[in-house]
C-alpha cells in the first residue's frame, strides 16, 4: 500500500487533508504540495540541523528553528478554535529540557506547540488571542522512552475541552490545564516550525521523523486514529 491510496485512494483520509509530508531524506526535500507526492524516507534531525535563525531583540539570546516550507494553516478563525488533527510519527534520540516539535509560531507569539519534555511527556498547548502567558495545556497520560518510533495524533473538535492526544492509535489523554482565562486562539497564517521557540537553548528536538500530516476542520475519530496508525506502520 503506498501513501497516494491511503490519502486519496480512500475516501476517510482524503476529506479536510491540507499537508503530507513524507520525508525523502531532507526537509527542503520532502515538501509535498498536493496532489504531488514523493516517496516516503526518514529525515533526522540534530542541533546543528536548526540553520535558520532571529534575534530575539529584547534579550541576548537566539532563536533557532527549521521552517517547515509552504506549511502554513491555522486551527482557528477569526471567531472560533475550528477542529483539526496532527499525526506525526518520531523517534527520540535525546531527552532536552523540552523537545520543541511544532509550532505556529509568528514571533512573539504563538497559536499553538506540540512538545515533548524531559521525562517523555507529550504537551500540546493552545495559546489564547495572541497570548502566550495565556493558554491551554493538554498533556499526555503516558510518558515516551528513547529510541523507539511512536506515532503521535493529536485531535480537536472546537471546544475548549475537546483536545485528546493519541499515541500508537490509543488515547493518551491526561490532564488539561489552564493557565489565566482561555478564549479562543488567534489566526496567524504563520509557518509551522520544527524549532527552539522559546528563545531558550537546548529546546530543539533530537532525533528522526518521518511522517507528517494535517487535517483542518477535521477532527479524526478513534477509529480512524486507530486505522492510521496501523497502516502508516506498513508504509514507513
Amino acid at each position: 500500500m503506498n501513501a497516494l491510496k491511503l490519502f486519496f485512494g480512500e475516501k476517510p483520509f482524503s476529506k479536510g487533508l491540507k499537508s503530507y509530508l513524507g520525508f525523502n531524506g531532507n526537509l527542503s526535500d520532502s515538501v509535498i504540495k498536493l496532489p504531488t507526492w514523493i516517496s516516503s524516507g526518514t529525515v533526522s534531525f540534530n542541533p546543528s540541523d536548526f540553520n535558520q535563525s532571529i534575534i530575539c531583540t529584547s534579550c541576548s539570546c537566539t532563536n533557532t528553528f527549521q521552517n517547515m516550507p509552504d506549511n502554513y494553516f491555522d486551527i482557528c478563525t477569526a471567531i472560533s478554535d475550528i477542529p483539526f488533527s496532527i499525526t506525526v510519527r518520531i523517534k527520540l534520540s535525546e531527552f532536552r529540557s523540552s523537545s520543541y516539535l511544532f509550532c505556529n509560531y509568528a514571533y512573539p507569539n504563538a497559536q499553538f506547540r506540540l512538545i515533548i519534555n524531559n521525562s517523555g511527556q507529550i504537551q500540546f498547548f493552545r495559546h489564547s488571542q495572541l497570548s502566550d502567558n495565556v493558554y491551554l495545556r493538554i498533556i499526555s497520560s503516558i510518558n515516551l522512552v528513547l529510541n523507539n518510533y511512536y506515532t503521535i495524533t493529536i485531535t480537536g473538535d472546537g471546544s475548549k475541552n475537546g483536545v485528546k492526544i493519541y499515541i500508537n492509535g490509543d488515547n493518551r489523554t491526561g490532564a488539561q490545564n489552564e493557565v489565566g482565562t482561555y478564549a479562543r486562539m488567534s489566526p496567524l497564517k504563520a509557518a509551522t516550525l520544527i524549532n527552539d521557540s522559546a528563545l531558550l537553548t537546548n529546546r530543539q528536538f533530537v532525533g528522526e521523523m518521518d511522517f507528517f500530516a494535517f487535517w483542518q476542520n477535521r477532527e479524526l475519530s478513534d477509529a480512524e486514529v486507530k486505522i492510521l496508525y496501523q497502516r502508516k506502520c506498513e508504509l514507513l
